[in-house]
């Protein structure tokens, strides 16, 4: 998680430096001009699937995500790597719980139809669900 957390605040703070070289970002015209272009774009695009599949975030505010990287570079920030950890850690456990309830009902659903087959009730004494 600690190396997750420096290579998004190094792509962040890539990102901010050249946004805040040229204004507001737009996305309008982006044109991939010089290495530093695709490196700033290719961070820009894998940070994203990073948020998708890891963090399982759709449809992210990049409003949000953009003056995270502008504070950043500002050294204003809101919170310290530290506490994004603390912050990332509670967001997954909660992610990790929710799916675990889901899974725990699926599961006691399935039992439940298995043991009223017929023949099958002595499952259901023994599984006592």
């Amino acid at each position: 998680m600690k190396n997750l957390i420096q290579f998004l605040g190094i792509a962040m703070a890539v990102f901010v430096f050249n946004a805040c070289q040229q204004g507001t970002p737009s996305t309008a015209n982006v044109q991939l001009k010089t290495l530093e272009d695709s490196i700033i774009y290719g961070l820009g695009a894998y940070n994203v699937d990073i948020l998708m599949e890891q963090f399982q975030v759709e449809n992210p505010d990049l409003a949000i995500a953009y003056k995270g990287m502008k504070d950043q570079l500002e050294k204003k920030a809101l919170f310290t790597p530290e506490e994004f950890n603390t912050i990332a850690q509670t967001f997954l456990t909660k992610q990790m719980e929710a799916a675990a309830l889901g899974n725990e009902d699926k599961g006691k659903k399935f039992l439940e139809e298995k043991c009223q087959a017929p023949g099958r009730s002595h499952i259901a004494q023994r599984l006592a669900i």
